[in-house]
């Protein structure tokens, strides 16, 4: 299952329901515990995210936006340790 949630560190900027610091380790602790589904999700690259997710696997990659302004971001890639992702990503 691919999760999207709403960005950490501008989510009070870009949506009208953004999370907050709870919402995203509630949504992390579940993950952890889930067994009815493996999962893959992105999110910004900041360091409470990192804290969240730090047992599991995480992957960088660039991302180019160009909805309110054209610019490039680092994101990340984390997931299920049940799964197994290429090394050599798009």
């Amino acid at each position: 299952m691919y999760l999207d949630p709403p960005y950490y560190a501008k989510g009070r900027d870009l949506y009208l329901n953004a999370y907050k610091h709870e919402d995203h380790s509630a949504l992390g602790r579940f993950l952890g515990r889930t067994r009815f589904f493996r999962w893959v999700l992105t999110y910004d690259n900041v360091p409470e995210i990192h804290s969240i997710y730090a047992t599991w696997p995480k992957r960088e990659f660039e991302l180019s936006y160009s909805a309110y302004e054209r610019r490039s971001a680092r994101e990340l890639l984390i997931h299920d340790l049940r799964m197994s992702i290429p090394s050599a990503l798009p």
